[in-house]
């Protein structure tokens, strides 16, 4: 099917696609009509001849009575002109069969009342059957340029998404190191390593749309061990997976503003020690993620969706990726915060 339609938008850039619609047309009606008193090649001629006259109208009406007429929405002066117009050319058309038949046959039956509205009603015919052929094709280039401005505009969009995501990322990260060269901490250059290793990453390998799951985690711990070796011992950590990651994709940096969002919101600014959860298992093809991070009373409040750029960001990833395919919840209570991802990767 695919390549039927390819070699039909073929012919219709080349112009061919007029020729095979007349060699088809005129194939129809030189087997259909009978005649038994001349031969198959006067049957050609007549036919050849006549729907050269059928073509001027038909193509008179497509290019210049509809959108001269029609689409301005005159719709009066649209059906006299084309009335007119075959109307006009019924005359040379029984004109020219009196001269092709009038050796072989009584030119009565050609030039006649009779005859001429057969042969109004036979470019009629034709009138139609292009103009819905022309009108048909007009809105399937039109739904075609539209999926294609529709595709262009996700992909431009998700690639706006991503983009921002990485400034977002490599901002905090920066930050951090910041920190703990102010402090001269000896944990500076485990970071330096850590966040090399997600450099490269970012550059070399989430550049394309899906990427395996195990090298997704692989990304997702180093970033939680940089945020582990800056909070020390204010904050503590649970990582969990379960399940075999390899031979997986998905898409990525998906569910790293979610862990961005629990270590902005789960550590304290005293000395309370914070907590942040983070369950990932794969059961066949669904992924599930689960990050819980605590909410303490110093911290400002705030409610759902204001994670800022990264949660915002993941929905609407989500809606352009996978839609129907997701459960996304997220819920606070006077402690904590919960982010819980079900995602069908297949």
């Amino acid at each position: 099917m695919f390549k039927l339609a390819v070699w039909l938008e073929r012919l219709r850039q080349n112009g061919y696609h007029h020729i095979l619609f007349w060699f088809f047309y005129l194939a129809f009606w030189t087997l259909t009509t009978f005649d038994d008193q001349g031969s198959f090649v006067l049957r050609l001629q007549n036919v050849s001849m006549t729907l050269l006259f059928h073509a001027l109208v038909a193509y008179f009406n497509l290019y210049v009575l509809i959108p001269g007429l029609l689409q301005k929405k005159l719709y009066i002066s649209y059906t006299i002109a084309l009335l007119l117009s075959i109307s006009l050319v019924c005359y040379p058309i029984l004109y020219m069969l009196y001269l092709i038949n009038r050796d072989v046959a009584n030119t009565d039956l050609v030039w006649n009342t009779r005859f001429f509205f057969v042969t109004a009603l036979a470019v009629s015919y034709t009138v139609f059957t292009t103009t819905a052929l022309k009108l048909f094709f007009d809105w399937f280039q039109k739904e075609k340029e539209a999926r294609e401005l529709s595709i262009l505009n996700r992909e431009t969009e998700l690639k706006y998404l991503k983009n921002q995501i990485n400034p977002h990322f490599l901002f905090n990260s920066l930050n951090n190191l910041y920190s703990l060269s102010l402090k001269k901490s000896d944990k500076a250059p485990e970071v330096i390593l850590k966040l090399s290793e997600i450099l490269r990453y970012l550059l070399y390998e989430s550049s394309a749309e899906f990427v395996p799951l195990d090298k997704e985690i692989d990304y997702l711990k180093n970033y939680v061990e940089i945020e582990r070796l800056r909070f020390g011992n204010r904050l503590k950590i649970e990582f969990e997976e379960h399940g075999d990651f390899q031979n997986q994709k998905i898409v990525p940096m998906l569910i790293i503003p979610f862990v961005e969002n629990a270590f902005k919101h789960g550590p304290a600014k005293n000395n309370e020690a914070g907590l942040i959860e983070i369950t990932i298992e794969l059961m066949d093809d669904w992924f599930f993620f689960r990050v819980r991070n605590n909410v303490f009373a110093t911290k400002e409040v705030f409610s759902l969706g204001d994670g800022g750029i990264g949660n915002q960001n993941v929905e609407k990833r989500l809606e352009l990726l996978y839609p129907s395919r997701y459960q996304l919840n997220q819920t606070k209570s006077d402690e904590h915060y919960v982010v819980q991802l079900k995602l069908k990767l297949k």
